[in-house]
């Protein structure tokens, strides 16, 4: 079965965010399980940056990018323009089986969906949390209410629209009940195996952090949503009775400014690192090696970096808006609503005082990582999607076979 995947952005744009690595792993895991699979993203790589190759095949993927008319808009805005993908959508997309979608508010998926539409070819649409009430009550939301306006009626045509979460189904289902019988709910996927044997390195020696301080981690978008500045707050109140330092991992999305003026405003100078982007190995060595995260996102779908921190082992706090909730059931980690500043504040003191309760914690993360978020379990959802319907005709021999190069 011939599968296209439809995504802004794609490997190696990794400041983009968790759908990045988790639609590389769902591509990579069809092609494992015999599909085709050929990818039609932009060049986008990172506020500065592109992609260089136009094409390229990374394990087994077929990657066509096509080039944005600004790179600086894609980042800031949103705007995601590569003008020739829709013509060559148009020219390509009845030679698939599938077209399978990520994300909702860019032009790629309203291009894909509409041909889709036409040429009657099944759609899977998977918006990765765009479509939660405060996602579209978020930035430029009067373009986001204009492009729901027009454009239900791809969500009406899509086969399936994929939730991560139970809250991200209710909020798609608020725009239009007749959704609800389309909507399943998968979540985000990790392999365990590749998280079992990361070493750790000395964060103290690494960041100049005093030997006393234990090692509160953040890793993400530094970005209004993710909720940095609760997080600042929150510690603002712990800073004269606890020993602690603050790791912050991850791009700049705008507020990094305002966050290093509240860092001084606090008197959280000699508290908080901003340690930029970190990658592959080095990253998840340092995320090991933190003593336990804080997360005070105001809204997620299913954020992938919990489920990362959680299959090494290490135990986090988390808003209840991250949408984790098996956190608490596993007893993973602790649980707050976002308004519940002092509930932060004893949870945070508990985990630095009660090293057996983190060592606990860390132990069950890993459980729940291996029985709910194992990419095998979201892999075989994904399959039955696939092969049910009118997605399971083979289409190939009534359609071209070659592959276009982009233009």
């Amino acid at each position: 079965m011939k599968i296209l995947l439809v995504i802004p952005y794609f490997m190696p744009a990794i400041s983009y965010g968790g759908p990045v690595k988790v639609a590389y792993e769902i591509a990579r895991g069809l092609v494992a399980r015999g599909y085709e699979v050929t990818v039609a993203t932009t060049d986008a790589l990172d506020a500065t940056s592109r992609v260089g190759r136009t094409t390229e095949v990374m394990e087994g993927i077929s990657v066509l990018r096509f080039r944005n008319i600004s790179n600086k808009l894609a980042k800031k805005c949103n705007g995601y323009l590569p003008v020739l993908l829709i013509p060559w959508l148009a020219r390509n997309c009845r030679r698939f089986d599938v077209i399978y979608c990520h994300d909702f508010f860019s032009l790629p998926t309203v291009a894909a969906g509409w041909l889709s539409r036409y040429y009657q070819i099944p759609l899977l649409l998977q918006p990765h949390g765009s479509l939660s009430a405060l996602r579209r009550s978020a930035r430029f939301a009067a373009v986001k209410r204009l492009l729901i306006f027009f454009f239900l009626g791809i969500l009406r045509g899509a086969r399936n629209i994929i939730a991560l979460t139970v809250e991200e189904k209710k909020g798609i289902e608020t725009l239009d009940p007749s959704l609800a019988a389309k909507v399943v709910v998968i979540p985000n996927g990790l392999n365990p195996a590749e998280f079992a044997d990361i070493p750790g390195t000395d964060l103290h020696r690494r960041y100049n952090i005093p030997q006393n301080h234990k090692i509160i981690g953040f890793i993400g978008r530094l970005a209004y949503i993710k909720g940095l500045d609760i997080s600042l707050t929150v510690l603002e109140t712990l800073k004269d009775r606890l020993a602690f330092s603050f790791l912050v991992i991850g791009p700049d999305e705008g507020e990094m400014s305002r966050l290093k003026q509240q860092v001084q405003t606090s008197g959280l100078e000699d508290r908080v690192i901003f340690a930029g982007i970190l990658e592959g190995e080095e990253k998840m060595r340092v995320m090991k090696s933190c003593d336990f995260f804080l997360f005070t996102s105001r809204d997620e779908g299913l954020p992938l970096t919990i489920l990362e921190v959680a299959a090494l082992g290490r135990p986090q706090i988390a808003s209840e808006e991250c949408h984790v909730p098996e956190l608490a059931e596993y007893q993973a980690g602790l649980l707050h609503p976002l308004n519940d500043l002092a509930g932060f504040a004893r949870s945070i003191e508990t985990l630095i005082d009660q090293e057996p309760e983190r060592q606990v914690m860390g132990v069950n993360a890993r459980k729940m990582v291996r029985e709910r978020f194992s990419t095998g379990a979201m892999l075989d959802r994904i399959d039955q999607l696939l092969k049910i319907g009118p997605g399971s005709e083979n289409k190939s021999a009534a359609t071209t076979t070659g592959k276009e190069q982009v233009p």
